[in-house]
């Protein structure tokens, strides 16, 4: 959904020491097995082997960045050409960027060492190596704004092979041979996976969206596979919703094999943002209210736990109670520290330990302890959502 920069930088100004420029770049175009090997061993470092198609791009890549950042030329067609395929591959193989631009970026600093070394041993001013860091990066820039063109450029078509699996993902029940499906669906398998789904059916065209998301582009869906590290901007759902008052929900992150547990708490909830529980939102993320899910899973049980905890407190009028309640939560939540619960609820100290004192001798001694306490807390906490 990215929209391709299709313009290529136009030449950089001519740096200050002509004579020192002309001798670095001699220098650097003889010496470039040394850089090229730099480049290549920065990427392996970082991002993985790299394999011989591969050493041969990043040889042409640094070649004309020489070319680019000594002449005062654009970024020659050729590299840029380079780069573009290496961003259609990726795309084809099912995978963003990350590792192009990662790629490009570790090359770009090895090079500049190596060019910082050898414009030592020259004794390049620093005036010249400044204007050559700026074109080398400027030039680097060039690289990936192609490598995306050529990502942007792939239309995949429809895979029906993708909206098998994420029917048998999202369905619950075992699932066998995972691997080798997913291979077949050209879908990078991820170690966790988010779902988000929708209150209203959307549609996702081929190649709209990062390859590593599953979805359905067959038909309009409610729900596709967001694997757990892939950033989910608001944008996203804003864009898929075409103008229309869909509603998408984020359900927490799962194993793959258990991707219907997240489809499951992302219906919860859009159920509560429905009921009035959550606030309206385009995008609403389970992980920003898990308490709030948790109080919704079992609300007989957390009606008895609120019960049986805080039932002696019923005894006493409205407005004493809820000091009491109000004392005991802050104490809970400030780990029984009075001087600063007597700040939050302006008392002094001892005014504080006489209120939890009177907690206790309605509750037992013992509700301030282990297992109680966090039934305690529990209880509070549902109580104060209006549960």
């Amino acid at each position: 959904m990215t929209t391709a920069r299709t313009t290529t930088r136009t030449a950089r100004p001519r740096p200050a020491g002509e004579q020192d420029h002309r001798r670095l770049a001699t220098a650097a175009r003889a010496r470039l097995p040394e850089l090229v090997r730099a480049a290549v061993g920065a990427i392996t470092g970082g991002v993985g082997p790299v394999d011989a198609p591969a050493v041969t791009a990043v040889e042409a890549a640094v070649l004309a960045g020489i070319d680019a950042v000594f002449a005062d030329a654009p970024t020659p067609a050729a590299a840029r050409a380079v780069l573009k395929g290496v961003g259609a591959q990726e795309r084809r193989a099912g995978r963003g960027l990350e590792r192009v631009e990662s790629a490009a970026r570790l090359a770009s600093r090895a090079v500049w060492r190596r060019l910082t070394a050898i414009a030592g041993e020259l004794r390049v001013p620093p005036v010249v190596m400044v204007s050559t860091v700026d074109a080398l990066f400027a030039f680097t820039d060039d690289l990936v704004d192609a490598a995306r063109e050529g990502h942007d450029s792939v239309t995949e078509p429809s895979d029906p092979r993708r909206a098998e699996l994420l029917a048998l993902l999202v369905t619950p029940g075992p699932v066998s041979d995972l691997e080798r499906r997913a291979a077949d669906a050209r879908w990078p398998l991820p170690e966790r996976v988010v779902a988000v789904v929708s209150d209203l059916p959307f549609r996702v065209e081929p190649g709209e969206l990062d390859p590593r998301i599953l979805a359905n582009t067959d038909r309009e869906t409610t729900c596709l596979l967001v694997p757990a590290d892939v950033e989910l901007p608001q944008e996203l759902a804003q864009e898929l919703a075409r103008g229309r008052d869909t509603r998408f929900a984020a359900g927490l992150p799962m194993p793959v094999a258990e991707a219907h547990r997240s489809v499951e708490y992302g219906r919860r909830l859009l159920d509560l943002v429905e009921r009035g529980s959550l606030p309206p939102a385009r995008l609403t993320r389970g992980c920003d209210h898990l308490v709030t899910l948790l109080t919704a899973a079992d609300g007989g049980l957390l009606r008895w736990i609120r019960e049986d905890n805080l039932g002696p407190l019923a005894q006493l009028s409205e407005g004493r109670r809820a000091k009491l309640l109000t004392t005991l939560a802050l104490w809970l939540r400030h780990d029984g520290d009075a001087r600063e619960v007597a700040k939050r609820v302006q008392l002094h100290p001892q005014s504080v330990r006489y209120r939890v004192q009177q907690v206790k001798d309605l509750l037992g001694d013992q509700a301030l302890e282990g297992e109680k306490r966090f039934l305690l807390q529990l209880a509070l906490c549902t109580r104060t959502r209006g549960r």
